[in-house]
C-alpha cells in the first residue's frame, strides 16, 4: 500500500492548463533576453554599438536579473505564486514598451533592467506553484522550462522578420503585446498555494538529502557564462563571419530554442524515472556541459565548412547546454521543501544570471581586441568545461566521503 503522505498524481489532462500557464510565464520573462540577440544587427546599426557595447547592454539585463533573483525569491514566498506571475507580466510588458520608445543608449539600458526584473521573478514563482502540486513534477518542470527556449524560437523566427518588414521598434512592441496574452493563462494554472507543504519523495522513511545548492549555483553561473555568449553573439557571428542574412542568422537562435524545447521536456522525464533522480540529474548536467563545449567546435568550423556546421552546432547546443536549466530546477524542487523552493530557485537563478551578466562583455572585448571570433568562442568552451569540472570534482569528493571504512581484523 503506498504511503498516505504522498499526494496522488493528478490525471494528465489536469496538468495541461498549469503546464501551459507556467510555460507562458517563462516565455514572457525571456522575450527580452533573446530579443536583444535576435535584433542585434538592427540595434548595433541604430545606436552605433560596438560588440563590447552590445555586450554591456545585454549585461545590464542580466545584472538586474542576478541581483533581484534572490530578493524576488524571498518576496515570492510571501506574495504567493499567482501574484508573482502577474508581476512578471507587468515587468516584461513595461520593459518592452520602454525599449520600443528608446532614442538613447541610456533608455535602452533602463528598458532591459526593467525586463530583467521579470526574469528574476518568473522562476521562483513558477517553481513555487509546481512544488505545491502533487507529483510527478517532471512534465510540469520540463514544459515550464521549455518556455525559455520557446522564447528563443519565437524571437529568432519572428523579430528579425518583423524588423525587416517594418521597423525593429514594431518588433519590440510585438513582444509587449505577446506578454499581455499570458494573463488569461495564469487563470488556467488553477490554485497556487502560498506555502506548499513539504512532500516526501517515496514516503516518510526516506531520509532528506542535503540539496547540492552550492555546486548547482557555481555550475549555473558557469553555464550562464557560456550561454550568454551564444544568446548575444551567435546571430551576429553568423551574419558577419559566415555571411548569412539577418533573417536567416536570426533563425539560428530559433534552432537552438526549438531543440532546447524538446530536450528540456524529454531529459527531465528521463532523469525523474531513474532510481536516484537527484544524483542522476547531477550526472546529466555534467554531460550537458561537456557536449555543449564540443558543439562550439561546430560553430567555429562554420567558417571553413560553411553554414551546415553552424546549424549542426546550434542544434547540439539546444539539445544540451541550452536545456540544462530544467534539470537544475528539477533537482531544486526535489530536494528543497516548502516555500524554501522559491528562495532556493532565486539563488540558483541569480547565479545563472550572474554568469549571463559577466560573460558578454568579456566575449565582446576578446573579439574587438583580437579581431577574431575564435578567441571569444574559446571563452565559451572554457565556461562549459569548468562547469563540468565543478560537478565532476564534487562527485569524486562525495565518493571518497562515502567509501566504506574497512572493519578491523578479527
Amino acid at each position: 500500500m503506498p504511503p498516505t503522505t504522498v499526494p496522488a498524481a493528478p490525471p494528465a489532462r489536469h496538468q495541461v492548463g498549469p503546464a501551459a500557464a507556467f510555460a507562458a510565464i517563462m516565455v514572457v520573462a525571456s522575450l527580452m533576453q533573446f530579443g536583444i540577440g535576435a535584433l542585434s544587427p538592427f540595434l548595433t546599426a541604430e545606436f552605433d554599438l560596438s560588440r563590447s557595447q552590445l555586450g554591456i547592454v545585454t549585461s545590464a539585463y542580466y545584472l538586474a536579473a542576478a541581483l533581484l533573483s534572490p530578493v524576488m525569491g524571498h518576496w515570492v514566498g510571501a506574495l504567493g505564486a499567482r501574484r508573482a506571475m502577474l508581476l512578471t507580466v507587468a515587468f516584461a510588458t513595461a520593459g518592452a514598451t520602454i525599449l520600443a520608445a528608446s532614442t538613447t543608449l541610456a533608455a535602452v539600458v533602463i528598458a532591459v533592467v526593467v525586463a530583467g526584473s521579470a526574469a528574476a521573478t518568473a522562476n521562483p514563482a513558477t517553481n513555487l506553484a509546481i512544488a505545491g502540486r502533487p507529483r510527478p513534477h517532471a512534465v510540469l518542470i520540463g514544459v515550464k522550462q521549455s518556455g525559455v527556449q520557446a522564447a528563443a524560437l519565437l524571437t529568432g523566427i519572428s523579430l528579425p522578420a518583423i524588423a525587416l518588414a517594418t521597423d525593429w521598434r514594431y518588433a519590440v512592441l510585438a513582444t509587449a503585446g505577446a506578454s499581455l496574452l499570458a494573463l488569461p493563462a495564469i487563470r488556467a494554472a488553477g490554485p497556487t498555494p502560498r506555502n506548499p507543504p513539504p512532500v516526501s519523495a517515496t514516503g516518510p522513511d526516506r531520509p532528506t538529502r542535503t540539496p547540492p545548492l552550492l555546486r548547482l549555483a557555481v555550475f549555473s553561473a558557469l553555464m550562464g557564462g557560456g550561454m550568454a555568449t551564444i544568446n548575444t553573439y551567435l546571430v551576429l557571428y553568423a551574419h558577419e563571419r559566415i555571411g548569412l542574412g539577418a533573417g536567416l542568422a536570426g533563425a539560428l537562435l530559433a534552432a537552438v530554442g526549438l531543440c532546447a524545447v524538446i530536450s528540456r521536456i524529454i531529459v527531465t522525464l528521463v532523469v525523474e524515472r531513474t532510481t536516484d533522480a537527484e544524483r542522476s540529474g547531477l550526472r546529466m548536467l555534467r554531460l550537458m556541459a561537456l557536449v555543449g563545449a564540443l558543439a562550439i567546435g561546430l560553430v567555429l568550423a562554420g567558417i571553413r565548412v560553411g553554414p551546415v556546421a553552424l546549424w549542426a552546432g546550434a542544434a547540439v547546443i539546444g539539445l544540451t547546454a541550452a536545456a540544462f536549466n530544467s534539470v537544475a530546477m528539477f533537482v531544486v524542487i526535489r530536494t528543497v521543501r516548502g516555500r524554501d523552493v522559491a528562495r532556493s530557485s532565486g539563488r540558483i537563478q541569480g547565479s545563472f544570471f550572474a554568469g549571463l551578466f559577466l560573460s558578454p562583455p568579456i566575449f565582446g572585448i576578446l573579439v574587438d581586441v583580437s579581431g577574431d571570433y575564435t578567441v571569444g568562442w574559446l571563452w565559451t568552451v572554457a565556461c562549459f568545461l569548468c562547469a563540468a569540472g565543478v560537478l565532476t570534482r564534487s562527485r569524486r569528493h562525495r565518493g571518497q566521503r562515502q567509501s566504506p571504512v574497512p572493519a578491523p581484523a578479527g
